[in-house]
C-alpha cells in the first residue's frame, strides 16, 4: 500500500503528546483568560491550523506549521505551539490570519514569537487587564 502524503494527510494527523504545560493549564481548570480562549474542539485546532499552513506557504515567515491551543475573540489571532521537522516545540507564536487562503499582504500571517507558553501568558494577562470590567461580571 502507497502512502499519498498531501497537505490534508498531515493537518489532520494526531499530534500526541499534547505538550505538557497545555495539559496542566488544562487539569488546572484554565479555560480561558477573556479575550483568550483555550479550544477545546479537535476541528476547530485543525481548521486554525490548515489556514496557518495555507497562508504561512507564500509568506516570509520562517514558521510554517504550528499546533493551535487558543485564539482570541475579537480579531483573527490564534496562538499555538511551533511544529518543526522533530515535531512540537516549547515555542509558541501567535499568528493574524488572514482567511483569504494564502498570503494576503507582505507580512501576513502576522506572527508574534514566544519562547514558550509562560512567556505568551504574561502578554495575555495584559490582553485580560484591558478587558476586565464590571460588565463581565455575573450577578450577585
Amino acid at each position: 500500500m502507497v502512502r499519498k502524503d498531501s497537505l490534508e494527510d498531515s493537518i489532520t494527523e494526531t499530534i500526541d503528546p499534547v505538550p505538557l504545560p497545555l495539559r496542566w493549564l488544562r487539569a488546572h481548570g484554565l479555560r480561558s483568560l477573556t479575550p483568550w480562549h483555550l479550544l477545546e474542539l479537535p476541528e476547530e485546532g485543525r481548521t486554525f491550523r490548515a489556514e496557518f499552513r495555507k497562508e504561512s506557504a507564500l509568506g516570509s515567515q520562517p514558521e510554517r506549521d504550528f499546533l493551535p491551543f487558543a485564539r482570541r475573540q475579537d480579531n483573527d489571532d490564534v496562538a499555538g505551539f511551533v511544529v518543526d521537522r522533530s515535531g512540537v516545540t516549547a515555542k509558541v507564536i501567535t499568528a493574524h490570519l488572514t482567511w483569504a487562503g494564502g498570503a494576503e499582504r507582505q507580512g501576513y500571517p502576522h506572527v508574534t514569537r514566544y519562547a514558550d507558553i509562560w512567556e505568551w501568558l504574561k502578554s495575555v494577562v495584559d490582553d485580560t487587564a484591558a478587558w476586565c470590567c464590571e460588565d463581565d461580571m455575573p450577578p450577585r
